[in-house]
């Protein structure tokens, strides 16, 4: 990991995000801007099955986007102890974290993916940047895509 990776603002230079069993991180990278807080990209692999149960993240006024790069199956998810169950993800899935929220995860497939973690503002300053607003999107998994 490289050593500016701790101006991210997230949770530690050595495990950004994540807090107890954790995956294997392969590098983290922090782009520092002006008055505004870092972003930080950071890539976590795990190429052994049956990793389990990643202990909830520590909250954090951040989103985190995450790329997969590799296929896996259906995965248990804990969003502040409530049970989701993640679908399968293909190769180029992208999830949205709100880690102002805990969360948790039972891991049985090796993975790999790219972690974009942003202030949980980027969103809504993006959109204004647009002459838009997003404060009326919701963006919290609530229950399974059901198609009418």
């Amino acid at each position: 990991m490289r050593a500016d990776a701790d101006a991210s603002g997230a949770d530690g230079p050595e495990r950004p995000g994540f807090a107890g069993t954790r995956p294997d991180l392969e590098d983290s990278v922090a782009i520092r801007r002006p008055a505004r807080p870092a972003l930080l990209f950071s890539r976590y692999r795990q190429l052994e099955p049956h990793l389990g149960i990643i202990e909830p993240t520590p909250l954090a006024n951040r989103l985190m986007v995450s790329v997969e790069l590799h296929a896996r199956g259906p995965t248990d998810m804990f969003r502040d102890g409530v049970h989701l169950l993640r679908p399968v993800v293909r190769p180029g899935s992208l999830g949205l974290f709100d880690l102002r929220a805990s969360w948790a995860a039972d891991v049985q497939d090796p993975f790999d993916n790219v972690n974009l973690f942003l202030p949980a503002t980027a969103l809504d300053e993006f959109a204004a940047e647009q002459g838009t607003a997003l404060s009326g999107l919701n963006y919290r998994v609530e229950a399974p895509y059901v198609p009418m």
